[in-house]
């Protein structure tokens, strides 16, 4: 090997000792930060760029979590505060308040995390498509027990049964054109 083609690979080789561990990453924490040559990162980005270059997994895989709830070594507070530790997550953020308790972003993460949903089909998108849509063409002033209950009758039966939901739907849609008529009688009459 020519002088220059050794001085070039000594070159590369003390480029790579910069950019790799200098000790293996161990079980329990020792003296050695691991990721030294990302200390401009914060933790969780220094995490994601050493396990590109390096092919290590810096966390443990969600199904492998999961059994750790399961077994209470992970509980519903540690959920809650990693979180609240990444920025983005908005976990107190209100997603609907119809319900009693309204139901937060951390709830909806929660659930994600601790069940692996199964893709959604075109029958259960367009149901929630429905659904929403349902729930914003509901009379304002029905009762929050009523609307819950409308709601979690509809989903049960159009899981199961389609045509049940289609029949849901139109006496929902009848009430609600009902109820609008109603209204509009009244403030006719008013007037």
């Amino acid at each position: 090997m020519a002088a220059d083609d050794l001085a070039h690979l000594r070159e590369c080789v003390e480029h790579l000792a910069h950019r790799l561990p200098a000790q293996a990453p161990l079980r329990d924490f020792v003296h050695h930060n691991t990721l030294h040559a990302y200390q401009h990162l914060p933790f969780a980005q220094a995490l994601t760029a050493a396990a590109r270059f390096t092919g290590a997994r810096p966390w443990l895989a969600e199904a492998r979590c999961r059994e750790l709830f399961r077994q209470g070594r992970i509980d519903a507070a540690d959920l809650d505060a990693a979180m609240r530790q990444v920025a983005d997550s908005r976990p107190d953020e209100l997603l609907w308040t119809a319900s009693e308790p309204p139901l937060r972003r951390a709830d909806l993460l929660r659930a994600l995390l601790l069940h692996q949903p199964a893709p959604p089909t075109a029958q259960g998108l367009r149901w929630l498509v429905e659904e929403q849509q349902l729930d914003t063409r509901l009379p304002e002033d029905l009762d929050p027990a009523v609307r819950r209950r409308l709601l979690a009758a509809a989903a049960a039966d159009g899981l199961a049964e389609p045509e049940l939901v289609a029949d849901l739907w139109q006496a929902v849609r009848e009430l609600t054109a009902a109820r609008s008529a109603d209204a509009d009688a009244d403030a006719d009459a008013d007037a």
